[in-house]
């Protein structure tokens, strides 16, 4: 049973991990505080809960997640000043978590794929010959 726990949504360790690194993401410092302000705190200052929003996000596509993240700072301000690239500062919080770039989404099942095809060559030399089938 313990080999499935990884495959369990939710329950993987490395998800778990992107998202806190996800969440600790430095944006911005305040200067008024002085204090750093973190993906974290962006994401409850726009009314979002930080933890499922990051989960959310680690789950969509590469380029979905930071369209969709770069939507959320848009809304968001340091000391009343907006971001100044919200794609930028979101790419770079995804790719920090773990999220791949620039691969084609099908690349990731070739071996799928190969299995597919090898299958159906089989197959189709196993019909061409039935004796080879006895």
């Amino acid at each position: 049973m313990r080999a499935f726990i990884p495959c369990v949504p939710g329950i993987s360790r490395q998800s778990e991990d992107g998202v806190g690194k996800l969440l600790s993401h430095r944006i911005g410092d305040s200067s008024v505080s002085h204090q750093p302000i973190t993906l974290r705190s962006a994401l409850e200052a726009c009314g979002r809960e930080p933890v499922s929003t990051a989960h959310r996000l680690m789950a969509l596509p590469a380029e979905v997640a930071v369209q969709d993240l770069s939507d959320m700072l848009v809304n968001f301000r340091i000391d009343g000043v907006r971001c100044p690239e919200p794609e930028k500062y979101a790419r770079k919080a995804l790719k920090r978590a773990g999220l791949e770039f620039g691969l084609n989404p099908f690349a990731t099942d070739y071996g799928h794929s190969a299995t597919a095809l090898l299958g159906i060559a089989v197959l189709g030399i196993l019909l061409a010959f039935p004796t080879w089938m006895l």
